[in-house]
């Protein structure tokens, strides 16, 4: 490989399986891989198990472990509380593996408590199925065993920037290295993208806890979508209760408990849990019509301390309960923030995508969860389908016989474009925080719980001027930790992945799980996904039945 650059040093790297992303999704793919005797190479934004959104999740790990439960009532009920727009295949998938991966994780170290609660964690839910692992247990487990392998290779923070294609195939990725500025060409027989959500394209967004960013800037679709691959249902951003103010703005912290508005009175629908798209409605409707600030004020309550949770748990409850951030202590007020992407990159079963060569797992990928996903949901999906994507990513890549090459015209293209964020603009300035607030003030404005026709236009009127303004993005000198380079290659990736959802959100003609539409407020009777492939002049959108659930 040619040197392309006098600033930047750049160097190769080939290996059989590329994972992008080391959460839990991306680490449990690399550890398959590992496992089936591939060469691994993983990017790793953080250090590993340092970052992204897998450290602050919970534990909740649904399993259909109960007496008289099964994974096919297990898929049913996902199915049901998903409006019907999940894809069965990937369903019945994960509620099948989900006890058999679980255990895995235990036989690997991790410390899950089997010890399922006996009340179902949501009203719909027929059965309790919450097993329990937080998300730095199982990154601990798998970062361990990934360390002492010796047929993996990690990166640790380095960004992946663009997937590479050659002959209608994904053969890698550029990374960028953020602690040398080392650009690196990483080719390989197979790529895994497990690259996170999309949760900071919203100002207020679980994703981005105490307002600290996550790195969820919808890099992983826009990436997906660059190369040609078929995003899905990109309009269902599930919505929650969220802390609005405070030291805890964006924390999954609170319990489920009453509401109130600002004449005391209690208005959410009853009946629903805590992660429900009707209730996430009834909040913003009292908000958005004047009736705010919403407020959860439990002292003088009884708190539930009869589950014992893991020591990190307890050390952050121990934090906020001394920072007084807490509804036992004084009121809290409440808004709702973004919390998890239900659509992305479309895979099947074996997490493969429209593209030869790339596999997607994880909240980058879609459509598990239909139009809502349900709480304890999210770590199964990553887990099972991180194993399915590693292990079919690897099969694949061992049965080919060599490394396929870059495009170098590609490699230079994507080489020059950081060039010119380093060297400055010749047509001008723009600050990417300029960007960031441009899209996620579009995104709050146009396509946030209450959606309609007028404001999704708008909406796709103003990214096309934001996106007019990205070629005169620069960042100033210097290629070591230069956060204002990463938050430039960010803000490209959120104008790219805003415009899919407000696409997504305008083709689709109904209100159905958190997509509701005040112009088309029923369910239309005909169950469509929205299929997204990007073109040079905007994006091919087209609607496609859903596969009938399995009976």
């Amino acid at each position: 490989m040619a040197v392309v650059s006098d600033r930047f040093h750049i160097d190769t790297k080939k290996s059989d399986v590329l994972v992008i992303g080391a959460g839990g999704a991306g680490a449990r793919a690399a550890l398959a891989a590992a496992m089936a005797g591939a060469a691994v190479t993983l990017v790793s934004r953080s250090p590993l198990g340092q970052g992204g959104l897998t450290p602050s999740g919970n534990g909740g790990y649904h399993a259909a472990m109960w007496p008289g439960d099964s994974p096919e009532i297990h898929a049913e009920d996902l199915i049901s509380m998903g409006c019907y727009l999940n894809d069965p295949d990937l369903v019945y998938t994960m509620t099948s593996e989900a006890p058999m991966r679980a255990k895995e994780l235990a036989e690997f170290g991790a410390k899950v408590n089997f010890n399922i609660p006996p009340k179902p964690a949501e009203p719909q839910m027929r059965f309790p199925r919450s097993l329990f692992c937080p998300g730095r247990e199982i990154l601990r487990t798998l970062n361990g065993k990934l360390r002492g392998m010796s047929n993996v290779t990690i990166l640790e923070n380095h960004l992946a920037t663009r997937l590479l294609v050659s002959k209608g195939r994904v053969v890698g990725a550029v990374t960028l290295g953020l602690s040398d500025g080392t650009i690196r060409v990483c080719t390989a027989k197979t790529v895994v993208l497990a690259a996170g959500s999309l949760g900071e394209l919203y100002p207020l967004t679980s994703q981005e806890p105490m307002g600290v960013p996550t790195g969820s800037t919808g890099t992983g679709y826009a990436m997906a979508a660059w190369a040609g691959a078929e995003l899905v249902d990109m309009e269902e951003i599930q919505f929650a209760i969220t802390p609005a103010r405070g030291p805890n703005r964006g924390m999954r912290c609170l319990p489920w408990a009453k509401m109130v508005n600002a004449k005391g009175e209690e208005f959410v629908t009853p009946g629903e849990g805590p992660y429900s798209d009707i209730v996430a409605r009834d909040v913003w409707r009292e908000i958005s019509e004047g009736r705010g600030p919403v407020i959860m004020d439990l002292r003088g309550e009884l708190r539930d301390t009869s589950r014992k949770m893991d020591p990190v748990t307890e050390l952050r409850g121990k934090i906020l309960d001394d920072m007084e951030a807490m509804p036992w202590q004084k009121p809290v007020e409440v808004g709702i923030g973004s919390l998890y992407c239900m659509g992305g990159v479309r895979i099947n079963k074996d997490t493969q995508t429209s593209l030869p060569g790339l596999f997607a797992a994880g909240e980058v990928s879609g459509n598990v969860h239909g139009g809502r996903r349900v709480s304890g949901n999210a770590f199964p999906e990553m887990i099972v389908f991180g194993a399915r994507a590693g292990e079919a990513a690897s099969k694949e890549a061992l049965a080919m016989l060599s490394v396929p090459e870059a495009d170098q015209d590609q490699v230079n293209s994507e080489v020059d474009y950081l060039n010119t964020l380093v060297e400055g603009s010749k047509t001008g300035s723009v600050d990417h925080r300029e960007i960031r607030k441009e899209v996620r003030d579009i995104m709050y404005k146009d396509a946030h719980m209450f959606r309609n026709e007028t404001d999704l236009t708008a909406g796709l009127q103003r990214i096309d001027e934001v996106k007019a303004m990205l070629p005169k993005l620069a960042c100033g000198q210097g290629l070591i930790y230069n956060l204002d380079l990463v938050g430039c290659i960010d803000a490209r990736a959120m104008v790219t992945t805003a415009g899919a959802v407000l696409t997504a959100a305008l083709a689709r003609k109904e209100s159905r799980g958190a997509h509701y539409r005040t112009d088309y407020p029923e369910l239309s009777t005909e169950v469509n996904h929205t299929v997204l492939r990007s073109m040079d002049d905007g994006w091919d959108v087209r609607l496609v039945p859903v596969s009938p659930a399995r009976r």
